[in-house]
């Protein structure tokens, strides 16, 4: 049977650490703690059930039973060379590697997994494609906590969230000891926010105030969140100098990479 595995380290800081695209609902195991865990393992919850599904059709005999487990293994190693090759930043190998995994067609969690892969690559390559160009310009609507912009500091840690996400309500609150930390050094910590999803700004305060947030927080158009590629929250983009000097999710943030980002 083809499975996915809970992703390295080093993939999470790879691939970006995708957040939450929706509100949560219960297919989602929302406890992990890093957010491309989340996505593995709802993957692997589907692909379980689609296991499931074959073999009961295939006790029942009303479907065809489950490839041969040589073809699936063959599947899953493909796999596992697509995850190498992302963790390692290759992906010309990364998207050889998805062309195969394609042809397992008779291998449905193959297939999902395909899917799923085409997806991150595609982002990934994105992301390094945007990496030194122009920043996208901050579009404050209304700023919710002081107010900032890119040019503020040497260097500009933004922050995309939404109220409604668990992974944000525990990652924006850990900003603050960053900001606090090393403002003094010229790292500027800016908060931003669509308030989507039925949420007010009323609740977007009640949190910030809860959490005794002081860096600055800016209500946005969804638009922002479009022109820095943000496939789901929190993320966060690095804007130095009017460039995009790096994208991530806000828990890969460390101490090495902000004293590199404030050096000259």
């Amino acid at each position: 049977m083809l499975r996915t595995t809970l992703v390295t380290s080093s993939i999470l800081v790879l691939v970006g650490l995708v957040g939450c695209n929706e509100p949560p609902d219960a297919e989602f195991d929302l406890v992990t703690q890093r957010e491309l865990e989340m996505r593995a393992q709802a993957l692997d919850q589907r692909l379980d059930a689609i296991d499931a599904k074959m073999a009961e059709n295939a006790e029942a005999g009303g479907g065809a039973a489950a490839p041969d487990n040589g073809r699936s293994d063959e599947a899953f190693q493909v796999y596992q060379g697509i995850q190498k090759a992302m963790a390692e930043n290759d992906m010309a190998k990364a998207k050889e590697g998805l062309t195969k995994l394609r042809t397992y067609t008779d291998v449905p969690p193959a297939v999902r997994a395909a899917q799923q892969l085409g997806m991150q690559i595609d982002i990934m390559q994105q992301q390094a494609d945007m990496i030194g160009k122009d920043a996208p310009p901050l579009e404050a609507e209304q700023w919710l906590v002081g107010n900032s912009s890119l040019s503020e500091g040497k260097a500009t840690l933004l922050v995309f969230w939404e109220v409604w996400c668990p992974h944000c309500r525990r990652e924006v609150p850990k900003l603050q000891a960053t900001f606090d930390q090393y403002k003094g050094q010229g790292l500027n910590v800016v908060g931003v926010t669509a308030v989507d999803n039925g949420k007010t700004v009323e609740e977007v305060m009640e949190f910030v105030g809860e959490q005794n947030i002081s860096y600055p927080i800016a209500k946005i158009p969804t638009g922002m969140k479009d022109a820095y590629l943000v496939q789901g929250v929190p993320s966060a983009a690095v804007v130095k100098d009017g460039k995009v000097l790096w994208l991530g999710h806000p828990a890969q943030v460390d101490e090495s990479m902000i004293k590199d980002w404030l050096g000259s």
